[in-house]
This record gives structure tokens, C-alpha cells and sequence, in this order.
């Protein structure tokens, strides 16, 4: 019946050509027709949190390859075994998160009822800034320049990383500048709106990328720095740059979802990190931690704690009994556990090492306890004793030991962000706490621990030519070639 009313108006139209428009056939006058660029956002930022943070991509990627976890029974991904399908969906995942954001700043000036347009414009940016980030990091060179032309361009050069990382602290550079904090940020998940927390996060992801390249671009990377700290970057804890999940699908915590929906139990924590934690009498470890199941049963009150050696065969894993390792805290795991993008106290980690490399003034003993204080207070540590008796123990940094002491510490307070804490394993290279996998590698590359992943296949297919150019200039495509900030010696 609805086709016949259309065809009769179809008819109707035919005969008074001048008096009736065949559009309005096709609308629906209880929907707007402009875009709700701030519903665009809101799905942005889930989906890159989701992308980010779900239980392949950080669960059996990034938390293993910087060794905060291990899996108990399937443990090819502990020894690097390259999956074809896990690297494919994460590349294709990521750029249509950046594709999306990309179409949201096309969008803002076409909504006619975009709030503070310009803020929102920034955030997209600064979002597609920290993907693409992620990106390069991940796999070095990538499609940039000429990265999200559609049609124009289905075959886009890949861009030398040496490349990608000045011009993303140019976008962050302009994007802070942009931002209106007397204005909102309509859609907004990660900040409930805020500018100047967005203005901020800018500045702070900002030092993290200048950071990263400091060995190859001291100069510039301390420019950088200088300019962040003077336009204002994190100043606390609640500046912290996370998404909250939800207690109701689909929005729930990924790794809680393979936990408690898909009733899947893949995942202990190392005994590296165990280790690590122990000897320095960390009272992050029963946060990070949960005690193994049979010390519960057995001594209760008396927790223990014990990891999993990294990168077991199969075989030897499975046949551990369940009862023996202690699985990720309780506090990672839950449904509503955010994902994190960057966390205050990371920006004073920055803050200490670029003093104790001279980039900045300042005493980067103090920077460097104040970072370790304000991981305790992220995590829930409120023992101010135990806090001060910790601190106190910390060695002091100079300028020939800050990759060791404050590299270690770093990394613990990068728990929990897989690819930053195996990033800044590779930049920094501070040694004791990973180790070759014990069961040995599924995959032959040079060197003991990936310091890259392989490029996916679908770039053999899709865009062949441009990927052998960015092999013949990067190196070979294997898992042991260098990014181009990763300068330094491999250590364990």
C-alpha cells in the first residue's frame, strides 16, 4: 500500500511539475536533515576508546608486548605470533576512527546549531592527533599527507615518521591555540564538555610526543616541551584524559566483557611485574594485582601474590593449575573501568626528565617523586606514610641514570596503557623487568622483544607499490626493525 500512495504522488507530481518538488517523497519531516555533529563525537570517542582499549588490541597486544600480562592457556600472542586478521582490523579499525573525526570537522560548519564550533573542530583534531600517533608508533611509517583523500587518492603514500611527529606537534600546537575554554564541547564523553581540560590534554599530549622524539630532535623536542608548560598542560589528577564505560552493552569495559559476558579467563600478570613490584614493597600491587585464588582459600587475610613467567609454550601454561597466579586486579576489570588516553601524573614524569636533561629548569628529583605520588593518588593509594616512605626510597636522577630509575617507575605508572608502557620500553630501554619470551619466539626477527608490528597484509593487496617504498625506506617489515625514534640499544 505505502508503494501505491508513492506512486500516486509520483503521478501526481508528473501532472503539476510546477507546483510539487520529488525530494519531498524522500524525507522525513520528523528528522532533522543537518547532522548532529556532536552525536558524531560522542561515537568518535567510543570508538577509539574501544579500539584503544579492548581485549585484543591492549588485552593481547599491548599488555603483553610490554609485559604487564601474559595468557594462561592460548599464548601465541606472548610470543609474538603475527595474526593476520588482529593486525588488519586494527589498522582498518583505527583509520576509520581517524576518517570519522574527519568528516566531523568537514561537518561543524554546516550545523547550523553547533555550540562553540571551533572547540569541537579542535577536539577532532586532537583525537585524530592521538591515533595517528598510536599508529606511527606502532608501525612506523604510515599513510599520512595524503591519508583520508577517499576517491581522489585509494593508494596514498605512506609518510616517514620523521615526518608525521614535527607536524603533529604543529596540529596540537594550533589546536590548544583554538580552543575557547569560556566555551563547551558539545558530544563530549572524555571531559563532559570542557575546554580547558581539552586545552590542557593538548598541551600534555603535546610533551608526550616531543618526548618520544627527544633522541633523534633534542632541540625541537624541547621547544616543544617549553611551549607546552607555558600554555598550561595537566595540572592534577582530575585532568586525566579517560573514558568512563558503562554498566550496560554495549558500552561496557572490553576487557570485563571477555571476563564476565564471553566467561573467558586468558590473563595473568607477569611475574616481572609481580617482581617489580615486590622488591620496592609497591602499594600499587594488590590494585594491579588480585592475590591467587589459592592463597584466599588457604591463608586468608594474607594475600599472595604470584605472576606468571612471560611467554610460556602452550602447553606448559595450560597445565599450570588456575589456582596458582594471581589474574589482574579487580579494579582493571570492571565493567565501568575507563580506558585511558594519558594520566597527570605521565606529564610530570616528562616534566622530570626533561629537567634532568636539561631541556627545562627545575629539580627533577622533586618532578620525578610528585609524578610517583600522583600515580599512588590515580590509583586509590591514601597511606600519606607509606606514600612518603616509598618516595624516599627512589634513587636521585641525574642525567646518565634517568632512562633506568625513572624508565622503571615510569612504566609502572603506565599500567594498564599497553602500547605506551612498550613504547617508552623501546625509547628509553631501562632493563630488569622484560624479558625474551620463556617459551620462545613464534615469529623470527631480530632482537628479543618486538620494537614494531608488521605492516597488515591488506596494504600487499590494496596498496602495493607504496608499501614497498615505505620497507625499502624503513627497513625490513619484520617485527625487529626500529621505528625511527627508537634509537638506542635493545636492552633486558
Amino acid at each position: 500500500m505505502n508503494r501505491s500512495i508513492a506512486l500516486v504522488g509520483v503521478v501526481a507530481c508528473a501532472l503539476t511539475l510546477s507546483a510539487c518538488d520529488l525530494t519531498e517523497l524522500n524525507e522525513n519531516p520528523n528528522e532533522s536533515t543537518q547532522p548532529v555533529t556532536g552525536f558524531i563525537l560522542s561515537r568518535a570517542e567510543v570508538n577509539l576508546a574501544q579500539n584503544y582499549f579492548d581485549s585484543f588490541n591492549n588485552g593481547r597486544f599491548g599488555l603483553l608486548y610490554a609485559q604487564y600480562w601474559t595468557q594462561n592457556q592460548y599464548t601465541s600472542e606472548d610470543r609474538y605470533q603475527y595474526r593476520e586478521n588482529v593486525v588488519d582490523a586494527y589498522w582498518t579499525d583505527l583509520y576509520l576512527v581517524i576518517s570519522n573525526l574527519q568528516e566531523l570537522k568537514r561537518l561543524v560548519p554546516e550545523d547550523e546549531a553547533a555550540v562553540s564550533p571551533e572547540n569541537q573542530v579542535a577536539v577532532a583534531d586532537i583525537m585524530q592527533v592521538f591515533a595517528f600517533h598510536v599508529m606511527t608508533d606502532i608501525w612506523g611509517d604510515i599513510p599520512y599527507t595524503e591519508a583520508l583523500q577517499g576517491r581522489d587518492n585509494r593508494v596514498p603514500a605512506f609518510t616517514p615518521q620523521e615526518e608525521i611527529y614535527p607536524d603533529l606537534i604543529r596540529r596540537l600546537t594550533e589546536d590548544q591555540a583554538m580552543i575557547d575554554v569560556a566555551g563547551t564541547v558539545p558530544g563530549d564523553l572524555i571531559y563532559g564538555g570542557n575546554a580547558a581540560r581539552w586545552k590542557r590534554f593538548a598541551n600534555s599530549l603535546k610533551m608526550r610526543i616531543a618526548m618520544r622524539m627527544s633522541d633523534q630532535l633534542p632541540d625541537q623536542a624541547a621547544q616543544a616541551i617549553q611551549e607546552a608548560i607555558a600554555a598550561g598542560p595537566m595540572n592534577s589528577v582530575a585532568d586525566a584524559a579517560i573514558l568512563d564505560f558503562t554498566t550496560s552493552e554495549p558500552y561496557t569495559n572490553p576487557i570485563y566483557e571477555n571476563y564476565e559476558i564471553t566467561g573467558r579467563d586468558d590473563w595473568a600478570v607477569t611475574e616481572g611485574l609481580v617482581t617489580t613490584l615486590q622488591e620496592r614493597n609497591d602499594p600499587r600491587l594488590p590494585i594491579y594485582v588480585a592475590p591467587t585464588p589459592r592463597s584466599v582459600e588457604v591463608t586468608p587475610g594474607a594475600p599472595v601474590y604470584e605472576g606468571l613467567p612471560y611467554g610460556l609454550a602452550q602447553g606448559v601454561a595450560a597445565a599450570i593449575p588456575r589456582s596458582n597466579f594471581s589474574r589482574p586486579g579487580e579494579i582493571t576489570r570492571e565493567a565501568t573501568s575507563p580506558a585511558i588516553f594519558m594520566l597527570y601524573d605521565e606529564v610530570l614524569f616528562i616534566k622530570a626528565e626533561a629537567a634532568a636533561r636539561g631541556f627545562i629548569s627545575g629539580d627533577a628529583d622533586d618532578l620525578f617523586e610528585d609524578a610517583v605520588r600522583t600515580s599512588f593518588e590515580y590509583w586509590g593509594v591514601d597511606d600519606q606514610d607509606v606514600v612518603e616512605d616509598y618516595v624516599s626510597d627512589l634513587p636521585d636522577l641525574d642525567g646518565s641514570n634517568y632512562r633506568q630509575v625513572l624508565g622503571v617507575q615510569k612504566w609502572l605508572a603506565l599500567y594498564m596503557q599497553g602500547i605506551q608502557g612498550w613504547s617508552e620500553w623501546r625509547r628509553l630501554d631501562f632493563t630488569g623487568v622484560l624479558i625474551e619470551p620463556v617459551g620462545g619466539k613464534l615469529d623470527s626477527f631480530e632482537g628479543p622483544i618486538p620494537v614494531r608490528l608488521v605492516y597488515p597484509t591488506q596494504e600487499e593487496a590494496l596498496n602495493s607499490d607504496n608499501l614497498a617504498a615505505a620497507i625499502a625506506s624503513q627497513g625490513p617489515d619484520t617485527q625487529g626493525t626500529r621505528v625511527w625514534w627508537d634509537v638506542a640499544p635493545i636492552g633486558l
